[in-house]
């Protein structure tokens, strides 16, 4: 790892959770993190979900590193695509790749997805808007634009 953030994260991590492997304490702890947990309407988060939402998505985001890295190469070397495309299939990949990574390892702790949906929705619907706007202003800006003919 080059980040020593997260290099010092995942040793004092590893060594916490070996030390209360090996002592016989890991589930007092589970329980001591599990009994902290605040609740939400219908939704329950404890400490304990939130370290195992982030040791599944970690992992799950270096697998998705290490698969972009690989088939980002792979596609980079293609030279049967313009340099443009080539490019572009691989910033598709990886906003694939991370975003199934982290909804999947949202899911796999039990994160209910449903309002993520409804962001989401509610984000593009944004960006429509947005983007309704800027074509509007730069064609009036543009003299090559058909209604300005």
């Amino acid at each position: 790892m080059r980040n020593r953030l997260l290099q010092r994260v995942v040793v004092l991590g590893t060594t916490a959770y070996a030390t209360l492997y090996f002592t016989g304490y890991l589930d007092d702890a589970a329980r001591v993190l599990d009994h902290a947990a605040v609740t939400f309407g219908e939704s329950t988060i404890s400490p304990l979900t939130i370290l195992k939402a982030a040791v599944a998505t970690g992992l799950l985001f270096i697998g998705a590193r290490s698969l972009t890295g690989n088939l980002g190469a792979r596609i980079r070397a293609n030279q049967g695509l313009s340099p443009s495309l080539r490019v572009l299939a691989v910033k598709i990949l990886q906003v694939v790749l991370y975003s199934a990574a982290l909804f999947i390892g949202l899911k796999a702790v039990g994160f209910d997805l449903t309002g993520l949906a409804f962001l989401s929705g509610a984000g593009g619907v944004g960006q429509g808007f947005g983007l309704q706007r800027w074509c509007r202003t730069s064609c009036r800006a543009s003299s090559s634009c058909s209604t300005n003919r």
